[in-house]
């Protein structure tokens, strides 16, 4: 079953109940899913669409019941996506009407996981890789700082990349640099998961060819459909209710807002040094300043070791105590710092 080409998003996408015929009861998540024409799933030239996450909400039921809010912005570049993160109005190039992420996560939260793919716009428009990444570290860091986790993909191949020399080392330069992000090298805070598109979805001849459309740039529905069941074990292991629940402090969900010049979202996360003795720790998450600086915490092996198990159990609960998400001066001046002069 195909989703509709949708006028306004993000769009509601969900399992059909008759998966969970007979389950007496699942635990119920909610994923932002945010991106480009790839995340929205478009093929046949814009006349369908086949979202991956639709995909991943069937293959996750019936042990979870996700519903996916999927904004995928076509023709658009994650530059473009993070100078317009508040915005509430986003159009794409098909006259399609989506929001900026932080909009999302304010007014249609809460959400337990954000997935974000992009960056294919911006290596065809020739922007330049440290402000992509810039921007794709931009929109991850408004999910933080709304308390909720996020999934960072890996650009997606194309025929660009076996056309195009110099195309094919920015992608994989591109890449790279987002896969050392995510696993922590640097001073600057990890999205909660990596996942390689190209191993899930992979570019070329033969049975590979199945999953691309013909254009060579966008998947085909069995392409999307293989992404969504590739991503799911990934997704599970993020959602899957934690086995010790988490206690939540108003006090100190709400710290942050007291620190002057700082946007600061504390996480709290179970640190290996108490988790035998069944206490919480807060663990500050590091994040951005004001002045386009990073907060960095001393680099602590061990806690990240430990894993997020239990964080994104806890976003739904943390969303509720903090005032309703972030405050909107620290946020707005941090964009505008970023990328005012863009």
């Amino acid at each position: 079953m195909n989703a509709t080409p949708c006028a306004r998003m993000p769009e509601r996408l969900a399992a059909p109940r008759s998966l969970f015929k007979g389950v007496t009861s699942s635990c119920k998540r909610r994923v932002l899913v945010y991106g480009d024409s790839l995340t929205a799933g478009y093929y046949n030239g814009g006349s369908a669409f086949e979202p991956y996450g639709l995909q991943l909400a069937k293959v996750l039921a019936p042990e979870l019941d996700v519903e996916v809010q999927c904004c995928g912005l076509i023709g658009l570049g994650v530059e473009e996506m993070a100078k317009k993160l508040r915005d509430p109005q986003i159009e794409d190039v098909r006259h399609r009407m989506g929001r900026g992420i932080s909009h999302i996560l304010a007014e249609q939260g809460p959400f337990d996981l954000a997935i974000i793919m992009g960056g294919t716009n911006d290596l065809a428009h020739g922007i330049p890789l440290p402000r992509i990444m810039r921007a794709l570290q931009a929109l991850h860091g408004a999910c933080w700082e709304a308390g909720v986790p996020t999934a960072a993909m890996t650009v997606p191949p194309n025929r660009g990349i076996g056309r195009r020399t110099a195309y094919a080392k920015k992608w994989r330069d591109l890449n790279g640099q987002i896969t050392n992000w995510a696993a922590g090298v640097g001073e600057i805070d990890a999205p909660a998961r990596i996942v390689d598109v190209e191993k899930l979805v992979p570019f070329g001849s033969g049975q590979k060819a199945l999953l691309w459309e013909k254009d060579g740039l966008h998947f085909s529905p069995a392409g999307y459909r293989q992404l969504g069941s590739g991503l799911a074990s990934h997704v599970q292991s993020l959602l899957k209710p934690s086995d010790q629940p988490l206690a939540i402090q108003q006090n100190e969900a709400t710290d942050f807002l007291k620190v002057p010049g700082a946007i600061r979202s504390p996480v709290l996360r179970q640190s290996p040094r108490s988790s035998q003795g069944g206490e919480t720790t807060p663990v500050p998450r590091r994040s951005l300043r004001a002045d386009d600086s990073w907060c960095a915490q001393p680099k602590d092996q061990s806690r990240r070791q430990n894993s997020w198990q239990g964080y994104a159990a806890v976003s739904q609960a943390r969303a509720r105590v903090q005032n309703r998400y972030l405050a909107t001066q620290e946020t707005s001046r941090f964009v505008n710092h970023c990328f005012g002069a863009i």
